[in-house]
């Protein structure tokens, strides 16, 4: 897919990579608590190996560096969002502070979600993590600027944890190299350790959206790949769309919902941020909507979209149209014509 330099600025859990917010690197991101560390196997004929991680809730990343027997180091972002191109690779910068290590090196992007720099032998680079005080990122348009809080600890349990490693003794050939495709087993992890780390979460549908999307905007080529997370992502009239369907907390107003989605994505907006955002309608049933409208603008773009809000049951609903500013226009007409198809599905309309 193309990559679009708006869709992860205006996109909370989903979108392309092509720039992350630079308000991150001014200040040192604090972790969330302590730095996890485990052992993981593989029992696939590749070594088994241990990792420390921790997550970041200002950025919503998590930072995993894992180590195997053989001293082999690899590095990875969990962005907690579909933003990267598969497979794609992306320079990587990596600076600890003060003036402990800096170098250079090209990550992939394991998933949509999960970039993975392979660091060899780097012994440099633990040894600097467990006493630096802050890990720089650097990525194409991004900066992290992370707090390297408790790592000294995490440092030495991960090398214990290493030294406790055991390869199957039944091979008879020798270990393999780690393949940065295998990503560690890091996606599997990280996913299932973030549906404790997230108050908002993606919830499963299998309740007929697709045919709803495919219906309600004239298309029929929908990306279901990420249904089960309540994702959808398509293009339509040179506009990158996508739906996200998430679980609406109980105690949570439908304002609180929509004020969380958007100081979020302006989180992620280094430059301009504007928005607009309309009355919400209430119909019978309990169902409601608005609709708004966000752009981030800076010296090398300029991109705008239209956000289509809508809850219903226990369920928050959240359709994005986004493309270049001068887009904007095609991408309310779309946003405005789903919203009239959701209301014909629907009852009365009273207006709050």
């Amino acid at each position: 897919m193309k990559v679009n330099i708006f869709i992860i600025i205006s996109i909370l859990f989903i979108g392309i990579f092509g720039t992350f917010s630079n308000a991150f690197a001014s200040s040192s991101l604090m972790p969330q608590g302590r730095w996890h560390v485990k052992p993981v196997n593989l029992f696939d004929g590749l070594p088994p190996y241990c990792y420390m991680k921790n997550y970041f809730p200002a950025a919503n990343i998590s930072l995993i560096i894992s180590k195997d027997a053989d001293a082999n180091l690899s590095l990875a972002i969990d962005f907690n969002e579909d933003i990267l191109e598969k497979d794609k690779q992306y320079s990587l910068n990596l600076t600890i502070e003060p003036n402990k290590f800096s170098k250079g090196f090209m990550a992939k992007a394991v998933s949509p979600s999960i970039l993975v720099a392979q660091l060899a032998k780097q012994s440099n680079f633990i040894a600097s993590i467990g006493r630096g005080t802050a890990l720089k990122i650097a990525l194409p348009n991004a900066n992290f600027n992370l707090a390297l809080k408790n790592t000294l600890k995490a440092v030495k349990k991960i090398q214990k944890c290493v030294d406790k490693l055991n390869y199957n003794s039944t091979k008879t050939e020798p270990p393999k190299k780690i393949d940065s495709n295998k990503n560690h087993e890091i996606s599997k992890i990280t996913k299932e350790e973030n549906k404790q780390i997230h108050t908002t979460k993606m919830v499963s549908n299998n309740d007929g959206w697709l045919g709803i999307f495919q219906n309600a905007l004239k298309i029929s080529n929908i990306d279901t790949s990420n249904k089960d997370k309540g994702v959808y992502i398509w293009k339509k009239n040179d506009l990158y769309g996508n739906a996200q369907i998430f679980k609406w907390p109980a105690g949570k107003t439908f304002s609180e919902m929509i004020n969380f989605y958007i100081s979020r994505t302006k989180q992620r907006c280094s430059d301009n941020f504007a928005k607009h955002l309309g009355r919400q309608m209430t119909i019978s049933g309990g169902k409601t909507y608005a609709i708004g409208n966000i752009a981030c603008v800076g010296q090398d773009y300029s991109n705008a979209a239209a956000l289509l809000f809508y809850g219903f049951d226990n369920k928050f609903l959240v359709v994005n149209h986004e493309g270049v500013t001068n887009q904007l226009k095609t991408a309310l007409k779309v946003r405005d014509n789903l919203l009239k198809y959701f209301l014909a599905r629907d009852a009365k309309l009273t207006v709050e």
